[in-house]
């Protein structure tokens, strides 16, 4: 399972699992199958929470950008950054209702840290986790998901892949629906004259890529937002930002190019580029 599974896929896949167990070939099988998707829906929960609650990302990600054990995060969780005397699992209940419904249930977490940490592998043991220890795991944390929740890892991977550029943001509507905010640097250059004949901002090109669920982008960052096949009604909030990062102010096209005038040499390249495309322009004393 990767990291962008869709949640509720899973639980569906590890109840199919549980409910054919006449279908296997080699007995347990699918009850091993089922407990490694338990861990790992374990594990994006708690990266959730990571990731939502400020916390720094080298404390839940390895090196490499991979997850650190569930364990792990656990510990992390019960820490408090040095700029606050609240635990990490406070922080994360504060950004809305949407990870608040993860961060408490502490207790729940860590039990099924202790009995889901079991391995996969040959054991001379008896195994601690069967089937209904596992139909009690995905039976209570099915009620925590809905089908906004796969968007949440969507956002927190755009943000730690494109180091800020895009960040993941909740909604402050009633169901504090995840996306995310894309910031688009534009310049006076970005001025033209449009079909109508009138003067507009027209955004640089970009691109949308689009992955499975079971990948993670290689190589460098494409410096656009990543989306995953079938995943339906993800947000994108798009601002437009001046080469300092400040908002381009929309409320008039006046405002607009007042924006790109904020120092003398803005001004210059400003008039410039109007001059290029037939537009005077006269500055206020």
């Amino acid at each position: 399972m990767g990291l962008l599974q869709d949640p509720m896929r899973v639980v569906e896949q590890i109840d199919w699992h549980l409910l054919n167990g006449n279908l296997e070939k080699f007995p347990g099988a699918f009850v091993l199958a089922a407990g490694n998707l338990s861990r790992q829906l374990l594990e994006q929960i708690l990266f959730i929470l990571c990731f939502y609650s400020g916390m720094p990302r080298n404390s839940y990600l390895r090196s490499d950008s991979t997850l650190q054990t569930a364990g792990r995060l656990l510990k992390v969780l019960d820490q408090q950054p040095l700029v606050s005397a609240r635990p990490y699992w406070q922080l994360a209940r504060e950004r809305g209702p949407r990870i608040s419904k993860f961060a408490r249930q502490p207790r729940t977490l860590k039990k099924w840290q202790r009995l889901l940490n079991e391995p996969s592998h040959y054991s001379a043991g008896y195994r601690r986790v069967d089937a209904i220890s596992i139909k009690e795991f995905v039976d209570q944390v099915r009620n925590w998901f809905d089908d906004k929740d796969k968007h949440l890892t969507l956002s927190a991977v755009n943000e730690l892949y494109s180091r800020g550029k895009i960040k993941a943001i909740l909604g402050d509507d009633r169901e504090n629906t995840p996306g995310i905010a894309w910031r688009i640097t534009v310049t006076a250059a970005n001025l033209e004259i449009d079909a109508a004949g009138q003067l507009s901002l027209r955004g640089p090109k970009g691109n949308l890529y689009v992955v499975s669920n079971s990948e993670i982008p290689k190589g460098p960052w494409p410096g656009a937002p990543l989306l995953v096949q079938g995943y339906d009604g993800f947000v994108i909030q798009q601002q437009f930002v001046t080469k300092r990062g400040n908002p381009v102010n929309l409320a008039s096209f006046e405002a607009i190019l007042m924006s790109f005038a904020q120092t003398p040499g803005e001004r210059a390249y400003l008039t410039r580029r109007l001059r290029e495309l037939g537009v005077e322009v006269r500055y206020r004393s």
